[in-house]
């Protein structure tokens, strides 16, 4: 019984199968298999094994708790063949609530008779009791497969040496259904209640989207929540192989995010930047990381629908770390790609302006004409 009942407890811990509801539902059950005579009695030494039949139905009040009303039939075999029969009140208790796999314990009482044998001490009325351990798996919602040990007990009126026990070992199949006029009713969720969007800062950036909160009052954003001159920085977790520049497609969700997130703020735009540790020569450096701000920049455009003219990518090899190359954490760190976004009309602006400048500079560089 106890190899049975740690058998029962391993299975339930490693499933991993979805809920089953039993509370307030019926069940018909029937199941089949051996009677084994057993107990230090007269009957057993008398009798051999057999074949039995129960049916069920039950009712179970909650997931756990239940009871049946059963009918077992145990025919035994010999030469003074014996046939058992009891209606028994059972109780019912399932040691996982909603698990699809659980051991189920079972305790019951109620009158029988034994009938069919020579020898006539052996056929008579009694009270019946029995008692059984198995294992339930639910097939589905409705239909519930069991392996049962049940252990059958007539108190024969002749007295106690002739009681008749039996171990019924059964295989059953149980069909669960709801009672008439209360079969569950299955509610369409209720659509959840819009989330009130805040702007703690009073800049007209949600708090869910501000990228910079806090912002003073007065001060002109952009869509991020920043101050339009201000630039934001986003890493994009990206690796590549050793010296190469090519995009691999497992990233594919990563730049997903940047693209949804420059499609969605279409006033802003800026750079791709690629960075490396200082390992190698910095001439290389400079090379594999523009390659690969370019490629970043490319793939965003081409692939995923970014606005080409709204990005520019460019390398700066290893001299912006932001962390320790002496480290290997560090250096880590430091092979990085990350977008550095702005106002698209801060970004105009600043280019107007420095073009205005080299304009002026070029202008003084001038002679003056001669006259």
């Amino acid at each position: 019984m106890k190899n049975i009942i740690a058998l029962a407890l391993i299975l339930v811990s490693t499933s991993a199968f979805a809920d089953i509801e039993l509370g307030n539902r019926f069940g018909i059950g029937v199941a089949g298999g051996l009677s084994i005579p057993t107990g230090a009695s007269a009957f057993k030494n008398a009798s051999n094994s057999g074949y039995s039949l129960s049916i069920a139905y039950q009712y179970f009040f909650t997931n756990q708790w239940g009871i049946a009303l059963t009918y077992d039939r145990a025919k035994f075999g010999s030469n003074m063949e014996t046939l058992g029969e009891s209606f028994n009140i059972d109780g019912l208790y399932r040691f996982c609530a909603t698990s699809r796999l659980s051991p189920v314990l079972g305790l019951g009482i109620g009158t029988g008779n034994t009938s069919g044998s020579l020898a006539s001490a052996f056929n008579a009325g009694s009270v019946a009791a029995n008692a059984r351990l198995g294992i339930d798996y639910a097939l589905t919602n409705d239909w519930v497969l069991g392996l049962t040990a049940k252990y059958l007990f007539f108190f024969n009126e002749h007295g106690g040496n002739l009681n008749e026990q039996a171990l019924l070992p059964q295989l059953q199949i149980t069909y669960y259904f709801e009672p008439r006029g209360s079969e569950k009713k299955h509610e369409e969720p209720k659509a959840a209640a819009p989330a009130v969007k805040v702007d703690s800062d009073h800049d007209g950036a949600f708090d869910d989207e501000d990228k910079c909160p806090n912002t003073p009052a007065g001060t002109k954003v952009n869509s991020l929540g920043c101050p339009v001159d201000q630039k934001v920085e986003f890493k994009i977790n990206i690796e590549f192989d050793t010296g190469k520049s090519v995009v691999k497609p497992e990233y594919n969700d990563e730049l997903q995010k940047m693209a949804d997130l420059l499609k969605a703020h279409p006033d802003m735009g800026g750079e791709i930047q690629g960075h490396t540790d200082s390992t190698g020569k910095e001439s290389t450096n400079m090379k594999v990381s523009d390659a690969r701000a370019k490629a970043v920049k490319k793939y965003l455009a081409d692939k995923l629908g970014v606005k080409w003219d709204t990005l520019t990518g460019k390398g700066y090899g290893s001299s912006q770390p932001i962390a320790d190359n002496k480290t290997a954490e560090g250096r880590k760190a430091n092979r990085r790609v990350v977008a550095v976004l702005q106002s698209l009309d801060t970004i105009k602006d600043l280019k107007a302006k420095k073009k205005s400048e080299e304009a002026a500079a070029g202008a003084e560089k001038k002679p003056a004409k001669k006259k």
